[in-house]
């Protein structure tokens, strides 16, 4: 690998980052609503490479891919705008979380930082590439700073700070990126933040396949629409079953003493199938429009008019239920426990394309034409586009990319390399740092 960075010595130490890439296996779009998911890291990376600058306050940001472009900043005048999408915001959010920890501990901060970004796997892909830059962001300042915050902690830390950008996500990604083990899945559990290794079956693989829809949860509205939605409905039977404002799925569940089927069962009886509009939230709730715009509403959601609770939450509670059943299945592993993860990984794409309806027409393309020849596949990441992961045959590796290159990719007509969009994977490790001594 090449870095470019800055130096007038004729020796020095640079500092790698390694900040992983991950599969989301199962547990979609439920780990903002305080449920566990069961992510893998994968080998793929983003690597940034770092020099500190000590007596200075510059950040100076670069990327091996021209198109990205380079970027320079003063630390103490740090500004994330939520409204303009740029690749160094995601960077930027991580940093300023560490920055701002910092100061809490009153440590020093009277230090610059070069910094260059080499990454393997598409952005906008599904695959987490910006939860990696914010992670790459926080364990670079927290190392320069001597902040002290370990694995956990800035697992939790970037789960905040990228909420800088906009994305009102939960805490799979960059739990995931931290605290990932080579060669085992983990189940992420919140509040508090813990992981369990899971041990995947070895008679089978998983290939992941990239549908080259751009999907970026930044940049446009769609993933904090489905928050808000899981929120008003969560708010609405908060108010019903005299709970108050409980606005998290999961601890409406504990609040009420009750199992996610019958979670399932109250949102069938109790919410509505069409939307509900603005004014009949406010109504129920008790509240202004302008209060729900300030406080439970984002910035990027305030002019959306109606909201379906109902599907929303039908998806959070049948998709928490996946994820038990898969982590059980993979603790006691039987002859039919293939079929059984498989199931489960189908069922969640229906559930995420009908209910949660974040996915695309592309992405159902391409995982209807992989779904014969495989235990199972489903979206992994936001949505949107993005990529499939898919449960298959050890056997069938080369058969299945053949197929698929043929009948969705070259009818593509774009020009890139057939590993850059299908490749097999498994459990990776999570962060890392290392040095290199340079010339």
């Amino acid at each position: 690998m090449s870095f470019k960075i800055k130096s007038s010595a004729v020796v020095e130490t640079l500092d790698i980052r390694r900040a992983q890439h991950r599969v989301n296996l199962i547990g979609e779009h439920i780990d903002y609503c305080g449920y566990s998911v069961l992510p893998m890291a994968i080998e793929q990376s983003i690597h940034a490479a770092f020099r500190h600058i000590p007596e200075s306050s510059l950040l100076s940001l670069r990327n091996t891919a021209s198109e990205y472009g380079n970027f320079e900043l003063d630390l103490t005048k740090i500004v994330i705008d939520k409204t303009t999408f740029h690749w160094s915001n995601y960077f930027l959010s991580g940093v300023l979380g560490v920055i701002n920890m910092a100061k809490e501990r009153n440590l020093n901060i009277n230090s610059g930082v070069e910094v260059c970004i080499l990454g393997d796997i598409p952005p906008s892909a599904g695959l987490s590439s910006s939860s990696a830059l914010v992670c790459a962001g926080a364990m670079i300042m927290n190392h320069i700073y001597e902040v002290g915050l370990v694995k956990t902690e800035l697992a939790g830390l970037c789960a905040t700070s990228e909420k800088f950008v906009g994305t009102e996500g939960g805490g799979m990604d960059q739990a995931i990126a931290m605290m990932a083990e080579r060669g085992y899945a983990k189940l992420i559990e919140f509040n508090p933040l813990r992981t369990t290794d899971v041990l995947l079956p070895d008679c089978a693989v998983f290939m992941v396949l990239n549908s080259m829809i751009i999907a970026n949860k930044a940049a446009f509205e769609s993933f904090n629409v489905r928050v808000v939605e899981g929120r008003i409905g969560t708010l609405v039977l908060s108010q019903k079953y005299g709970k108050g404002s409980i606005r998290k799925p999961s601890d409406l569940q504990k609040g009420l003493g009750k199992s996610l089927d019958e979670m399932r069962r109250l949102t069938k009886e109790d919410l509505h199938e069409e939307p509900y509009s603005k004014k009949e939230v406010c109504s129920i709730l008790g509240i202004t429009e302008e209060e729900l715009e300030e406080s439970v509403l984002t910035s990027n959601t305030k002019h959306i008019q109606s909201f379906k609770c109902k599907q929303r939450l039908l998806h959070v509670f049948s998709e928490a239920a996946r994820v038990e059943e898969f982590k059980k299945t993979c603790d006691n592993p039987q002859q039919a426990s293939l079929a059984t993860l498989g199931k489960l990984m189908n069922e969640s794409h229906a559930s995420c394309r009908d209910l949660y309806e974040c996915s695309h027409p592309e992405l159902d393309k391409l995982v209807n034409l992989v779904a014969p020849m495989a235990y199972g596949v489903r979206l992994t990441g936001a949505g949107w586009g993005g990529c499939a992961v898919a449960m298959i045959p050890a056997e069938k590796v080369e058969e299945v990319q053949e197929y698929v290159w043929k009948n969705y990719y070259q009818k593509l007509e774009k020009n890139f390399a057939r590993s850059q969009v299908m490749f097999v994977t498994s459990p990776g490790p999570g962060a890392t740092l290392f040095s290199l001594e340079l010339a």
